[in-house]
């Protein structure tokens, strides 16, 4: 646990975007492209979550916040955008700067000076990959979109962002098509230059390494843990040899609890329990409970 701390430590300290032009989030319209984009997307360290369709204002503040820091460190925020090709798809990108100016107000943000870029799903990119058009426009709702100026753009006919999850060579174009979104802004050499700024970092923590505090701390939890793990047994082998005991009479004499006269274990009761034969919680002894009033009579 402390080794893996240790080892993600330059990720949590470097600041990556010291010395960059652009500073770049991403946002997709569905859950299932997170998983294809996630992976690429934390080579170079950007940000990416899913709308789910139209972009809620908690997402449309987290993008106002993270461009505010950029842009106080002299960055050019942009955002990429991914949603179906269909005409909601498309509204949405196209509409999606002035959503975020709609929060200016909460958020103090303009988004003016932010770049917004929408890498797919295109037509280009439609063809280039053989992905699969549907012949219709009907929405989630099962109702058809009439929107005449994507029809004559486009005809009656739409392709959703899952088609890229087709085969294995659509998958493939999926990830091309991230990369290369990210590397127009960040550059081919974007995750070689990340990776010496970690290292930079990592040298800068020589002597955090050195401290012998983190051995202790990882020695001691190796103990803790053996510890827990030989208490575990321990208390398995009591019950073990217990679990075969004949029952034995115990004597209550007070309110609420009792004690197992085997292990010490506490436990509760009550009058209507004068008789009952239970058994203890920790070591399984059988114990035919009596009540000393009941006793004594």
């Amino acid at each position: 646990m402390v080794s893996e701390f240790l080892g993600q430590l330059p990720t949590y300290t470097t600041d990556y975007w010291a010395g960059e032009k652009y500073y770049l989030m991403m946002c997709v319209e569905k859950g299932d492209l997170l998983s294809l984009f996630e992976l690429i997307c934390r080579e170079y360290h950007v940000p990416v979550v899913s709308s789910k369709g139209w972009p809620p204002i908690l997402l449309r503040t987290h993008v106002a916040r993270l461009s505010q820091r950029a842009e106080a460190d002299g960055i050019t925020p942009v955002l990429l955008l991914f949603y179906d090709h269909d005409p909601a798809g498309l509204k949405i990108t196209d509409t999606f700067r002035k959503n975020l100016e709609d929060c200016r107000k909460g958020t103090g943000w303009s988004p003016d000076l932010l770049i917004i870029k929408r890498f797919g799903l295109n037509e280009d990119d439609i063809e280039r990959y053989n992905l699969t058009w549907i012949e219709n426009l009907k929405t989630g709702s099962g109702k058809e979109a009439h929107d005449e100026e994507y029809i004559e753009r486009f005809g009656k006919k739409k392709c959703e962002s899952n088609a890229l999850f087709k085969n294995d060579e659509t998958l493939k174009a999926g990830e091309e098509i991230c990369r290369k979104a990210i590397e127009k802004y960040y550059g081919s050499d974007a995750r070689e230059r990340f990776k010496r700024k970690e290292e930079r970092s990592k040298r800068g923590l020589e002597q955090v390494y050195k401290n012998s505090l983190w051995m202790q701390f990882d020695n001691g939890i190796d103990e803790l843990v053996k510890f827990l793990a030989d208490k575990k047994i321990e208390k398995k082998a009591i019950r073990a040899s217990y679990s075969v005991e004949k029952e034995i009479k115990v004597i209550v004499d007070n309110e609420y609890y009792g004690r197992c006269p085997r292990c010490g274990e506490q436990f509760n009761y009550s009058e209507k329990d004068d008789g009952r034969l239970v058994r203890c919680r920790s070591c399984q002894q059988p114990m035919r409970l009596k009540l000393k009033s009941q006793q004594e009579s």
